[in-house]
């Protein structure tokens, strides 16, 4: 009985170097914070403790929901497919993993990252300049409060 209990716990650890290993991975390439990076290193092992949600589960598929909830909770903007570009996994699989995980963590979050995080990362990208910046966060202001990007893409309303 304690030969399983032993190999049951190297399991569960090994699970978790895999994990860890692919938020950080990814967390590097994307400059995501380590606020992130720490938020989804405690779903995942919050999900792992505590819920049977991971079983059967592929160890990256649920590293990188944990990873993409983590950066809507810190409010960092990045896009499941800038997620899953650099490896193996679907992005679909990585919403529905995320939106499973989010029900059963009982996560309460705005869904809606905010398009001005992208404005100035867009102005930067076109050597733009500060009038440029100025004008697109004033057009951003008047369309936000008519409602218009209201379920949009934050990245598409930011372009």
């Amino acid at each position: 009985m304690s030969d399983d209990n032993s190999r049951s716990r190297r399991a569960t650890t090994r699970n978790l170097e895999t994990a860890l290993t692919t938020i950080d991975d990814i967390a590097k390439a994307h400059n995501i914070s380590s606020d992130a990076r720490g938020t989804a290193t405690t779903l995942y092992q919050q999900t792992l403790q505590e819920h049977s949600t991971l079983y059967g589960w592929d160890i990256e598929t649920a590293a990188c929901a944990c990873l993409y909830l983590a950066c809507k909770i810190e409010q960092e903007g990045i896009s499941p497919g800038e997620i899953t570009a650099d490896i193996d996994v679907q992005k679909k699989i990585l919403l529905r993993r995320a939106k499973q995980l989010r029900t059963e963590l009982g996560l309460d979050f705005v869904d809606i990252v905010d398009p001005y995080q992208y404005v100035e990362e867009y102005i930067d990208d076109l050597g733009a300049s500060d009038a440029v910046l100025e004008r697109a966060e004033e057009i951003l202001d008047k369309i936000s409060d008519t409602h218009l990007v209201s379920g949009r893409n934050p990245r598409a309303v930011a372009a």
